[in-house]
């Protein structure tokens, strides 16, 4: 993700920190996509291995702790595997759990 990193070597935020001195180098050969340029700055500028160690679902929360209409749907997801949770499966979920529940902003 182009927000969070977790490496184990004391240059890691260094590293993670400078990707946006190759953003012009990148968008010459490709469109910007946050997550797609981190790992190409990774692997062909520092030479980087990306691992997937872990994966993440998270809701987008605000500072007033109001959850996006759209991550509401999260809470149905699968614990014990969240790669299931596609979309559309989520708001399926969701429904089956409370039928009047309804995504401000999905339908």
């Amino acid at each position: 993700n182009d927000r969070i990193a977790a490496a184990g070597f004391p240059e890691a935020a260094t590293i993670y920190g400078q990707r946006l001195d190759y953003i012009i180098e990148y968008t010459k050969i490709k469109p910007l996509h946050a997550e797609k340029f981190t790992k190409w700055v990774l692997e062909s500028r520092f030479h980087l291995q990306v691992l997937p160690i872990f994966s993440l679902i998270g809701a987008r929360v605000r500072i007033d702790g109001h959850v996006l209409p759209k991550d509401e749907c999260l809470k149905f997801c699968p614990k014990d595997n969240p790669q299931l949770c596609a979309h559309r499966d989520c708001i399926d979920a969701a429904r089956a759990h409370s039928p009047n529940w309804r995504p401000g902003l999905i339908d």
